[in-house]
C-alpha cells in the first residue's frame, strides 16, 4: 500500500497554489469590489475553490516558525447524536489529523483516526475509513508525511461520494464547513504569535464559506449552529474588508481567533 503514487490533479493543484500565494502575505491580500464579495456570498458567483489545510499551513510555516504541536485541540465526547453536529466534527478532526502530518506526530495521527472513528457509525462512513486504514497508519509509521496528507483528503473525498450515494450531499458541505473551521483556528492562532494573518485576512474566504452555507437546503442552513456561523463569518467579512494596507492588524487577529476559537468550543459542546 505504502507504493501508492501521491498525485493530484494538476488543474486543481494550479488553483489552490494561487490561492496559497494570495494567502503569502497582507500585502498582496485579494479585496474585491464590496458587490463582488456581497455576490458570493450570496451565490451569485460560482463556487470558488478553497486551499486545503496543508497548503496554508505550508503558507503560513513562510511567515512564521510554528510548533504545531501547541495548537492541538482536545477532542469532545463522541460519538454526537446528530448527524449534522457528526459531520461538522468529523471536518474538524480531519483537519486535526493533517495538523498532526505537520507536527510529525505518528501517535497523534493515530488518535485522531481514532476520533475520526468514532464519527463514523452514526454517519454511515465506516466502510471508507476501512479501506484507506492500513495506509494511513503505514504512512505515519514510516514518516511518509505527503502521502499520508494525500490520504486524509482522498479520506475526506469518499466520505463525500459516499454521502451523495446516500442522498445526504448536505452533509459534505457540513465536513467541509468543519475542516475550514479548525484550519482557521490554527491558522489564526499562529497569526496571534507572530502578526501575519496568513490564510484569515481575505474577506472573499469569509463569503466563499458564507456561500456554502447559502446554497444548504432551507431545513439544514437553518440549524442554529450554521446560522451562528453563517454570522460570525459575516463579521469576520466585514472586518477584514475595512482592513487598510498600513494599519496594525494585530487587534484584527486576535479578534479573530477568539471568535473562530469560542464558536468551534460552543459548536463542539452542543454536540454532546
Amino acid at each position: 500500500m505504502a507504493s501508492r503514487v501521491c498525485r493530484r490533479p494538476g488543474h486543481v493543484l494550479f488553483i489552490r497554489v494561487i490561492w496559497v500565494i494570495l494567502f503569502s502575505g497582507p500585502a498582496i491580500r485579494a479585496e474585491p469590489p464590496q458587490q463582488e464579495v456581497a455576490g458570493r456570498a450570496s451565490g451569485l458567483h460560482a463556487p470558488l475553490e478553497l486551499p486545503s489545510s496543508p497548503e496554508l499551513f505550508r503558507a503560513a510555516a513562510r511567515e512564521a516558525n510554528p510548533r504545531w504541536r501547541q495548537f492541538y485541540r482536545a477532542t469532545s465526547s463522541l460519538p454526537h447524536r446528530k448527524r449534522n453536529h457528526s459531520a461538522f466534527a468529523l471536518g474538524s478532526l480531519l483537519c486535526e489529523t493533517l495538523l498532526a502530518a505537520e507536527a510529525r506526530d505518528a501517535q497523534y495521527v493515530r488518535n485522531s483516526i481514532q476520533d475520526v472513528r468514532d464519527c463514523l457509525t452514526l454517519l454511515g462512513l465506516a466502510e471508507a475509513l476501512d479501506n484507506r486504514l492500513p495506509a494511513i497508519h503505514e504512512f505515519a509509521e514510516k514518516q511518509n508525511w505527503p502521502c499520508l496528507r494525500f490520504e486524509i483528503e482522498a479520506l475526506e473525498g469518499s466520505f463525500q461520494l459516499l454521502l451523495k450515494n446516500q442522498m445526504d450531499a448536505p452533509l459534505t458541505t457540513l465536513i467541509g464547513l468543519g475542516h475550514q473551521l479548525r484550519c482557521l483556528d490554527v491558522c489564526a492562532a499562529i497569526a496571534s504569535q507572530d502578526s501575519h494573518p496568513v490564510g484569515i485576512d481575505d474577506p472573499v474566504y469569509y463569503a466563499t464559506l458564507i456561500e456554502r452555507i447559502t446554497r444548504l437546503p432551507a431545513s439544514t442552513r437553518e440549524i442554529p449552529f450554521l446560522r451562528d456561523l453563517s454570522e460570525e463569518l459575516e463579521r469576520l467579512r466585514v472586518r477584514w474588508s475595512q482592513v487598510t494596507p498600513e494599519e496594525d492588524v494585530s487587534e484584527h487577529v486576535a479578534a479573530t481567533a477568539e471568535k473562530i476559537r469560542n464558536f468551534l468550543n460552543r459548536t463542539m459542546e452542543a454536540q454532546r
